[in-house]
């Protein structure tokens, strides 16, 4: 069984502006496998949300290929889940009502599933609220429920805890792993903050100067399920270090 979940195949992209081309990639490969969690980190402007909105089929390459589970198609659009850094929940709708929203646009009327869901990601009691009446992080909890409500195994989460405190955005990673190994769901996870992508990742993905041609990738020397403390190890360390020093250089050039 082919257990691709996400695919790159030399992929070029360029934004077009009248005579002015701005290059974004140059031959890019990705491959990322079913159930993996993967995180990209990289300068501003180096290509990661670029990188979101082809997979999303918001845009499309030049050249190359993409694949979702080993198809190739240049209809993406609604075939991944997706979560943004804001929540972009709808202030007029309650909590099951923002949730169920993938399921309506399919036509799907099975809010008795929403509500399974709503207990399993600890939102029992607050169905009826309303965005404005939650917690940065609640709001997350129910956003990433609409995001896994889509129905796609692949999830793509673009920062989405970097607007809050420090104390829960680490509650929230470990939420947000206890999740993913319930649910199996292949992830892809952009980050600027390294400690994040070190302690939730299988793999990190470093985009160096645009245009991008060449991934660096890197193993997270950890096993799971871990805490964060398990951060604290000498080679999970030491990478840091290394990743680090990558992007001092690139702010240096």
């Amino acid at each position: 069984m082919n257990d691709e979940a996400l695919a790159f195949e030399n992929v070029s992209f360029f934004y077009q502006s009248g005579k002015s081309r701005k290059q974004i990639l140059k031959g890019v490969d990705l491959n990322v496998r079913r159930g993996e969690f993967v995180s990209i980190i990289g300068a501003s402007g180096s290509g990661k949300s670029t990188i979101f909105r082809l997979i999303t089929g918001l845009e499309n390459p030049q050249s190359g290929e993409i694949r979702l589970a080993g198809k190739s198609t240049n209809n993406r659009l609604g075939q991944v889940g997706y979560m943004p850094q804001r929540d972009l929940l709808m202030p007029w709708r309650t909590v099951r009502e923002n949730a169920a929203l993938p399921l309506e646009i399919k036509g799907d009327s099975q809010l008795k599933k929403v509500d399974e869901m709503l207990q399993e990601f600890g939102l029992a009691g607050y169905e009826d609220k309303y965005p404005g009446e939650l917690s940065g992080g609640m709001r997350q909890r129910v956003s990433f429920l609409r995001a896994t409500l889509a129905g796609s195994d692949i999830l793509l989460l673009d920062e989405p805890f970097s607007a809050l405190d420090a104390l829960t955005k680490l509650f929230m990673q470990e939420w947000l792993l206890e999740q993913w190994e319930k649910e199996k769901k292949t992830i892809l996870f952009i980050t600027h903050d390294i400690s994040e992508a070190l302690f939730l990742s299988d793999r990190v993905i470093v985009l160096g100067e645009s245009p991008t041609q060449v991934l660096e990738e890197s193993v997270v020397p950890l096993g799971r399920p871990r805490a964060h403390q398990d951060a604290d190890q000498p080679e999970v360390l030491k990478l840091k270090e290394t990743l680090i020093e990558r992007f001092r250089k690139q702010t240096i050039l």
